[in-house]
């Protein structure tokens, strides 16, 4: 019978082995963008990956619950499921939103955490120094990535590396410039498919209440 308990039964199963696949996808993107050392410094990212977790998990929780007509499983499905939804909003929100300043704040500040992150990002992303030349950073001498190029024949003269009144054109683009780019678009990524995705776990509420409550009919369809 359409939209009965059978039906109700499948359909849950179905959105939760969707689910399956949307927490893959959220766990992906946000990981990739943590991962490729340019925005792990942002842990409103990290809690995308969290949320992609908590969503594999509760879709198991609800394909058991779904199989076995358990009401006590679905109904810790439908809690759990309701906070995340909250929870995931939120934060995917926060991706969405971050202003200039906020921006700045987090890049200034993994960038002065040390050396070691300031050459790793110079060397991966072709970039030099934060956003003046003139600052201590680490030398630039080399860097031939990507589209930028810093054209430096001799290290002393590479992108005011240990020279105060270095004049010259460098040829790099500012790391700033470079890793607000790579920040914003796993921002925009990472909370786009976490806002996006949120909303089909109101369908999943919705639709474990209606089949939670359902009398199990299964058998008496089979005869008629």
């Amino acid at each position: 019978m359409f939209g009965g308990f059978t039906c109700s039964k499948n359909a849950l199963i179905a959105l939760n082995i969707i689910y399956i696949l949307v927490s893959f996808i959220l766990i992906g993107v946000a990981g990739y963008w943590k991962g490729n050392g340019v925005v792990d410094s942002v842990p409103i990212i990290s809690g995308i990956i969290v949320c992609g977790v908590f969503l594999l998990l509760l879709s198991i929780l609800g394909l058991l619950g779904a199989i076995r007509h358990h009401q006590v499983m679905l109904f810790f499905y439908m809690i759990i499921l309701f906070l995340l939804f909250i929870i995931q909003f939120s934060i995917s929100i926060a991706c969405l939103s971050v202003n200039q300043g906020q921006k700045d704040t987090i890049l200034a500040g993994a960038w002065a955490r040390s050396d070691r992150i300031k050459t790793d990002v110079q060397n991966i992303m072709g970039c030099c120094s934060y956003d003046d030349y003139n600052v201590t950073h680490p030398s630039c001498y080399g860097l031939n990535h990507g589209p930028h190029n810093c054209g430096c024949d001799q290290e002393e003269e590479c992108c005011g590396y240990n020279v105060t009144d270095y004049a010259g054109s460098c040829g790099c683009e500012y790391c700033k410039n470079v890793i607000e780019t790579y920040m914003d678009k796993g921002l925009h990524a990472s909370g786009g498919l976490g806002l996006f995705f949120c909303f089909t776990e109101i369908v999943g509420i919705v639709l474990a209440f209606r089949y939670r409550n359902m009398p199990d009919d299964s058998g008496m369809e089979s005869f008629s």
